[in-house]
């Protein structure tokens, strides 16, 4: 049999170039990931619309991919708001199996479970205090904004345990929708307003491209 020892194959140059080497392994699997997964990503956003737009009418208003101003605060994928309140959508579309415990999102790899290199629940709530804080500064009388996952990939990919943030699954976007319609937390002058703020940060954001 080989004897590595005997071979001088256990140096300290050898065992350098090794942990090298598998560094870059996991560095790629990691980039090869995030562009799947943005790619997908994309492609899951325009699912999640689809399914808006057929199940929410006026007075709901959809904004998409909302630019803040100076982009100091990244942008959100979607905001609803209506009759039943203020929501901010975080979209995720993955490629591999997920699990969300709690408030750890992780993805399995060929070197086992990962943390995910964004993380969506706290993307989600991040949005929603930015949108919170953005709308009483403008005068708009909001309580709360709820944050939300939405996984846009297959079902059974993903895997969810007491979640921090609220996860909807594609497959039950349908209900959760529904039950907003039945919701009655924000009168229809306040919708307008809010309404309003955003179309005007859209079209200043169109101005200056």
């Amino acid at each position: 049999y080989l004897n590595w020892t005997d071979n001088g194959w256990v140096t300290p140059f050898n065992l350098i170039i090794i942990l090298i080497i598998f560094i870059l392994l996991r560095l790629a699997d990691r980039a090869t990931n995030e562009m799947v997964n943005y790619k997908m990503g994309r492609r899951g956003e325009r699912r999640v619309l689809d399914l808006l737009r057929a199940y929410l009418a006026s007075p709901w208003v959809l904004v998409h991919n909302l630019e803040w101003p100076n982009r100091k605060w990244g942008d959100a994928d979607i905001i609803l708001v209506g009759p039943g309140g203020i929501w901010c959508l975080e979209v995720k579309n993955y490629s591999t199996r997920t699990r969300n415990i709690g408030d750890r999102w992780q993805y399995k790899s060929r070197f086992g479970w990962r943390n995910t290199s964004k993380h969506p629940g706290k993307q989600a709530r991040r949005t929603a205090q930015t949108v919170q804080t953005y709308l009483q500064n403008h005068d708009v009388r909001v309580r709360w904004v709820q944050p939300v996952v939405v996984w846009a990939g297959e079902d059974d990919l993903l895997t969810v345990e007491d979640p921090a943030v609220p996860v909807w699954k594609l497959g039950e976007l349908e209900t959760q929708l529904e039950i907003l319609w039945r919701q009655e937390k924000m009168p229809t002058e306040e919708i307008e307003k809010a309404a309003a703020l955003f179309e005007t940060i859209i079209r200043k954001a169109h101005e200056k491209k």
